[in-house]
């Protein structure tokens, strides 16, 4: 599993489909953290706006419940939502639920901003983040949600409300996305034997190498995706995430390399693959996310 957003992206639309419970939901998310919030950055946005010597960490505007199956569902979006749990997301993800409703992942990052609507603050945040969600119907109001981890076990959700703008997904095929992540396979690990050897460290570094990779499969493998996703589709996304383990790795070797040719080699190997692997996981879950929402009973 790559990020919350993404979990949340797969199991909303598998919810919202009727092909799931809330119960399922929350125990997925549950993983990524012991307690979550739910922020109405709009409404934080405004009381700054209003009081500038308001504080400025307006992340958590009280205490944090840990997640209770017993939280009610609904609650009005133009709330403030602080201090709730993932039950109250899910409350607040139905608001926007209606025929045509599309959920989708965005990973941006300087330079690939690819899926972000024309809103300055959510553009922002989501970049400095790394990922966001998109709900909403095209063209209609929608809501953007971004999770920013606070502490060990705390996962914070930023919604803001936005017109959800039109796919701007690729097109791309199934079959391609995963033949171009086979190819990353192979390009990574050559990539980071690359690295390995320039970092100058001691001993059997492919050993290290494997054991490393190994363990941070073991850790995205806590994190499950919705029974009903394709064969396929979930093939793509555990090669994904072997792909990142993969370029997590190379990245903490060339940190350690002894001279500035390994960093510049990560900029050049590894780069082109981080864009393979964002773009194969947001096009796997838009093409999951429309099939768990079709047909919605």
């Amino acid at each position: 599993m790559s990020t919350p957003a993404a979990s949340l992206v797969a199991w909303a639309s598998c919810w919202l489909g009727g092909r799931c419970t809330p119960d399922d939901v929350i125990d997925a998310l549950s993983s990524w953290a012991g307690a979550h919030a739910v922020v109405d950055c709009d409404a934080a946005a405004r009381r700054t706006r209003r009081d500038p010597e308001f504080p400025e960490d307006l992340q958590v505007d009280g205490p944090m419940d840990p997640v209770r199956r017993s939280d009610s569902l609904p609650i009005a979006p133009e709330r403030d939502l602080s201090g709730h749990g993932i039950s109250t997301l899910l409350g607040v993800l139905r608001t926007v639920a209606g025929p045509g409703l599309e959920i989708r992942l965005i990973l941006p990052v300087p330079g690939d901003m690819v899926g972000l609507p024309a809103h300055p603050e959510f553009r922002a945040e989501a970049l400095e983040v790394g990922e966001a969600m998109l709900i909403g119907v095209p063209g209609d109001d929608g809501l953007g949600l971004i999770p920013r981890r606070e502490g060990p076990d705390v996962v914070v959700w930023g919604v803001h409300r936005l017109r959800m703008p039109y796919s701007s997904s690729s097109g791309t095929g199934l079959g391609e996305v995963e033949y171009a992540l086979r190819d990353a396979v192979r390009t990574s690990a050559e990539a980071l034997t690359r690295v390995n050897t320039s970092s100058g460290i001691l001993g059997d570094p492919g050993r290290a190498v494997r054991q490393d990779v190994t363990d941070r499969l073991a850790t995205m493998a806590r994190f499950r995706w919705p029974d009903e996703l394709s064969e396929r589709a979930e093939r793509i996304l555990e090669t994904a995430d072997r792909v990142a383990a993969i370029l997590a790795v190379a990245a903490e070797r060339s940190a350690e390399a002894v001279s500035a040719g390994g960093a510049h080699l990560r900029e050049q190997s590894m780069r082109p693959l981080e864009a393979v692997v964002r773009h194969a996981r947001v096009e796997t879950l838009a093409h999951a996310a429309a099939a768990l929402l079709s047909d919605r009973r």
